[in-house]
């Protein structure tokens, strides 16, 4: 597997051991993130599980939030475009 992009531009913090989302050669994203697989407690009640091949990972809420913004950014720069 092969990265070709880091998508949070903005990043939570400047050392190398971050959260991070990044992008592989397939469009799939991966994320880096605190392990907490073993502290979630109430998956089911959300409607979701998490299979024995995989992780939880809890990312700061600032990093989510500014890719949303990026998104959001993108997406206004789009419609203007085809305007």
């Amino acid at each position: 597997m092969k990265i070709i992009n880091r998508i949070d531009k903005r990043a939570a913090c400047k050392a190398l051991a971050c959260p991070a989302i990044l992008q592989d050669e397939n469009g799939d994203f991966i994320i880096i993130g605190k392990d907490v697989t073993d502290e979630v407690e109430n998956l089911a009640e959300f409607g979701a599980g998490c299979a024995p091949h995989e992780k939880i990972v809890q990312i700061p809420k600032e990093l989510f939030d500014n890719i949303q913004k990026q998104i959001q950014e993108a997406n206004n720069e789009s419609n203007e475009k085809v305007r």
